[in-house]
């Protein structure tokens, strides 16, 4: 990982990552970097990059508020929560994604949070995996339809439907 750096999105880099959009699968909003770098700016969450040299290979925003609601979420106590966990295909198996999470986990154990949370799809196996190996385990929230858009590589509007689940992890005393 000596070729890999994280750290929190700095402004003057959004410009460039609004740029790389158009080459990533599933497209992210144009205003998604601006919207997370001012929730970073808030106080909300911090919003971490993979940088290869100076090109961004992955990212993840880590939320002090879990996005969970409801009576079954009461049993999530200081519980910190991750938001889109992405590493671009060309770097996967790398360690990449491992790298944004411990470095999130230790921030969150500073902050003196107890737990992690985090929505994935249940068709998505390489994830569930990586998180399995990780110690996260199903919160018990039960599964969750969700439809989305995004922008593909030809700049069109597509829908993508999945069903999530919330996992969950312990962690140690800060």
């Amino acid at each position: 990982m000596n070729d890999i750096t994280i750290r929190p999105l700095l402004e003057e880099e959004i410009d460039l990552l609004e740029q790389m959009n158009k080459h990533w699968p599933y497209g992210r909003p144009l205003d998604l970097h601006r919207q997370r770098f001012a929730m970073q700016q808030a106080g909300e969450g911090v919003y971490f990059f993979a940088w290869h040299g100076h090109i961004p290979v992955g990212h993840v925003f880590l939320r002090w508020q879990s996005a969970e609601r409801g009576e079954e979420a009461s049993q999530l106590e200081r519980c910190a929560h991750v938001s889109d966990l992405f590493v671009v295909p060309e770097f996967w198996s790398r360690g990449i994604g491992t790298y944004l999470m411990d470095t999130l986990e230790a921030l969150a154990v500073q902050h003196r949070y107890l737990q992690v949370g985090l929505s994935v799809a249940v068709e998505n196996s390489r994830a569930l995996s990586m998180y399995a190996r990780r110690g996260y385990m199903d919160a018990g929230l039960g599964e969750r339809p969700v439809r989305w858009t995004y922008i593909d590589a030809h700049g069109e509007e597509q829908v993508r439907d999945e069903v999530l689940i919330y996992l969950l992890k312990q962690l140690p005393p800060g």
